[in-house]
């Protein structure tokens, strides 16, 4: 699951997050028929479906989300803070661990990430609840399942 809220609105939906190292394909469904949205590409490359089938396309995931939906999301950035891994592109403004030593609060940019639980996938803890925010947005991540392909999750 995934919500998004501003201080004027508030979207929420289903999540389906597929990634292969920087290769990513994202689908957010929202409730009772009011459409899907895809977001796929890699780091050269950025294309958006919507439900109508409309389809843009662009360089930059951020910018091309921003024109498209409105959204002004950390989007390339979030395929490494989903998995609780700062983003080797930016400073680390701050990260504290819990006491069983995993990523509890992770700060980069003018984000703040606080992974409240963890759950075991093969010999891997990784996000099960992620709350974001800056100060515009609110994001939350709920993750019901991770499919891990290979011995890496990255």
């Amino acid at each position: 699951r995934v919500s998004v809220s501003t201080k004027e609105d508030a979207w929420h939906g289903s999540i389906r997050w597929e990634q292969a190292g920087m290769r990513y394909n994202i689908r957010i469904i929202a409730p009772m028929g009011q459409g899907t949205v895809e977001i796929a590409g890699d780091r050269q490359h950025a294309k958006i479906r919507d439900s109508s089938g409309k389809t843009a396309q662009g360089t930059d995931i951020e910018g091309l989300v921003a024109q498209e939906l409105g959204w002004q999301l950390p989007l390339t950035s979030l395929l490494y803070w989903i998995k609780a891994v700062p983003d080797p592109r930016f400073p680390i403004r701050e990260q504290w661990a819990s006491a069983d030593g995993l990523t509890a609060t992770l700060k980069q940019t003018d984000w703040t990430a606080n992974y409240l639980s963890y759950q075991v996938v093969g010999n891997l803890n990784l996000p099960k609840k992620i709350f974001m925010n800056n100060d515009r947005y609110k994001l939350r991540l709920a993750i019901k399942h991770w499919r891990i392909q290979s011995q890496h999750a990255y």
